[in-house]
């Protein structure tokens, strides 16, 4: 969550301008982790406090106990509405290579402040190499979410086997893009 997320002002030139296509705290933790410079601390240093009148009205912000049918339930809805639905995945699918290609534009218009400033140039390295797999990952499932269904499954099997669904939910994508 934004509110939970702090970095140092070394980071505002990179940050800044957030792009039209993120939220500024999903931005700020892409951009962090694709240079490998995200940090977590375990410790609680904010009560998140829940009430009958959130505005958020998601099932993790209801104040009552939640079983793992009611998780589930919410997972199912969620996966028919977005995922699920027609073009679902090819819509995701170009909208992460959209992100990621501006993930790696800034990077790349940044190296030379990263190397100056904050002695993250082999991150920055790093990170353009890591940005190109996940595109080219994405690229080849668009590719075979466009097709008909028989060419659909024996491109995702292969993808599959050679490991590209790494970059996704694994073996859970796998039987999205198998049950489409």
């Amino acid at each position: 969550l934004g509110c939970c997320t702090a970095f140092k002002s070394i980071m505002i030139p990179l940050i800044i301008p957030v792009p039209a296509t993120y939220g500024h705290d999903g931005w700020i933790n892409n951009l962090a982790d694709a240079l490998g410079c995200r940090k977590f601390i375990r410790t609680a240093l904010q009560v998140y406090r829940r009430h009958s009148t959130n505005t958020s009205n998601h099932i993790t912000t209801r104040i009552n106990l939640i079983s793992p049918f009611d998780l589930l339930k919410v997972r199912i809805k969620d996966w028919i509405k977005s995922e699920g639905s027609k073009g679902g995945a090819a819509v995701a699918c170009e909208t992460r290579i959209m992100q990621l290609e501006i993930l790696r534009c800034r990077i790349v218009d940044s190296e030379s402040y990263l190397r100056e400033k904050c002695d993250l140039q082999s991150s920055a390295a790093r990170a353009r190499a890591e940005i190109d797999r996940a595109i080219a990952a994405n690229t080849v499932r668009l590719d075979f979410q466009r097709r008909g269904a028989l060419r659909r499954v024996i491109g995702a099997t292969i993808f599959y086997i050679n490991g590209g669904y790494r970059e996704f939910e694994g073996w859970k994508s796998f039987a999205k893009d198998l049950l489409r």
